[in-house]
């Protein structure tokens, strides 16, 4: 059986640090799963992203982010 490790716990973990640059993880972090952030992960996997929302400044900086991501790794 595969054990299955949450974003939170990832992110959150010391084997991270040394795989992601600190500005990345913090990235990360503040758009996915700081409450203090955006917290995107939680309000779209519990129902709360409305419209508005879902086209903030926040969703479109993490698509990019995203997209970002994708292109460097092709590299």
């Amino acid at each position: 059986m595969k054990h299955i490790i949450v974003l939170n716990t990832l992110l959150k973990s010391p084997e991270i640090e040394k795989i992601l640059d600190v500005n990345l993880l913090f990235e990360f972090k503040s758009l996915f799963i700081d409450p203090i952030g955006f917290n995107l992960r939680n309000n779209t996997a519990h129902g709360l992203l409305d419209d508005n929302e879902a086209s903030s400044s926040a969703s479109i900086y993490a698509w990019w982010f995203i997209l970002k991501l994708i292109i460097h790794s092709i590299k």
